[in-house]
């Protein structure tokens, strides 16, 4: 019922669960942005958005684990992790600095925008950039896209489980261990105005640690799948009741009760039931960096809290079908063309080592 084979052949509801995470990432965001508090949801502590956002880290630690297995070259997994964040985001953000420079006017500031799209191709180095000078001044959230955050965390756990995967598999699983006993020791104490430096980036450390968590718990499933619940030595059906039950007894969130979440998440990611979305593509990263400036143009245009959020999910839902059509899947068929073009330098480098050894 659950073998790895379904991640291949997309008979799984992951494209269905990364939507759903996506529009409640936009939902919980409209509040805020409409200058109303974010709803806080019971037993998590967290907000709507908090949540959608630790089960997308959930499913890509499990799922990008499995690309690893399926192929291990570091050229390819670069390229593919590339392409999958980089298209969406350059055009994401030129969109909306053309949005926000026409709707707000101040074409004297041109060079601000300029700077919002060049700092932000970077921001896995030098961190992110969220304001324009000028744009949505006085608004209860003058970020031109918030969600933006996320991403550079997401793009450092694929290059931490990347070194991971590299040691034999019974250390993965102690590293993994480690990892997630790490993280959870920040999530738990860790405070997200407390920050560390790496490179340019300034990372919270509640934020690292809740994120590591979630990934890593992904990760340690998809390490133990194969061994457990694909060939049937444990229950898996069992095992998610049993961590419901854990969940049900404790509702404290921490290590125990992240890695149930994780479970359970993935025991439904993995289910048939909702594999029909797979047919018509993958729109969830596209909702996801869409959704915020979309929203705040929303707000700004329409009266209504409601009717300004349902516009912005019809919007959204449309920008993220067009650009997994138009480019997003295309983007992704050249992943080994770019693979070749990283392996150049270092082919460059083999050949005169070659050379030299012949001399």
């Amino acid at each position: 019922m659950f073998g790895i084979q379904k991640l291949s052949n997309r008979e799984n509801s992951f494209d269905f669960l990364r939507l759903m995470a996506a529009l409640a990432v936009l939902v919980s965001h409209h509040f805020p942005l409409s200058g109303e508090p974010e709803p806080i949801i019971p037993i998590f502590n967290d907000t709507l958005g908090g949540i959608a956002v630790e089960i997308f880290f959930i499913m890509s630690g499990f799922l990008i684990y499995n690309s690893l297995i399926r192929n291990s070259n570091w050229a390819p997994f670069f390229s593919a992790r590339i392409l999958r964040l980089m298209p969406n985001l350059l055009v994401a953000l030129v969109f909306t600095s053309i949005l926000m420079l026409f709707w707000f006017g101040n074409f004297s500031n041109i060079s601000a925008y300029i700077n919002y799209i060049t700092r932000n191709c970077f921001m896995f180095f030098n961190g992110v950039v969220y304001q324009i000078p000028g744009v949505l001044e006085g608004r209860p959230n003058e970020s031109v896209n918030g969600s933006l955050w996320t991403l550079p965390y997401e793009f450092w756990m694929y290059t931490v489980l990347f070194g991971v995967f590299y040691f034999k598999p019974i250390l993965r699983v102690v590293l993994c261990i480690a990892l997630i006993a790490l993280f959870g020791y920040l999530a738990i104490n860790g405070k997200w105005d407390e920050t560390f430096q790496f490179f340019n980036v300034h990372p919270s450390t509640a934020a690292t640690g809740k994120l590591g968590l979630q990934f890593f718990s992904g990760v340690i499933i998809a390490i133990l799948w194969p061994y457990f619940f694909e060939r049937k030595r444990v229950d898996y059906h069992l095992v998610v009741t049993a961590l419901g039950l854990v969940m049900t007894i404790y509702m404290v969130p921490g290590v125990l009760f992240s890695i149930a979440v994780a479970m359970l998440i993935i025991y439904i990611a993995m289910l048939k039931a909702f594999s029909f979305f797979s047919k018509v593509g993958d729109c969830s990263y596209g909702v996801y960096i869409f959704a915020f400036p979309v929203q705040q143009i929303s707000i700004l245009a329409i009266d209504g809290f409601y009717l300004s959020m349902v516009t912005s999910v019809f919007v959204t839902i449309l920008m993220g079908y067009c650009s997994w059509h138009l480019y997003e899947k295309r983007m992704m068929l050249l992943r080994f063309s770019l693979a070749r073009v990283l392996m150049l330098p270092f082919s460059a480098f083999h050949g005169v080592r070659k050379t030299l050894s012949l001399d």
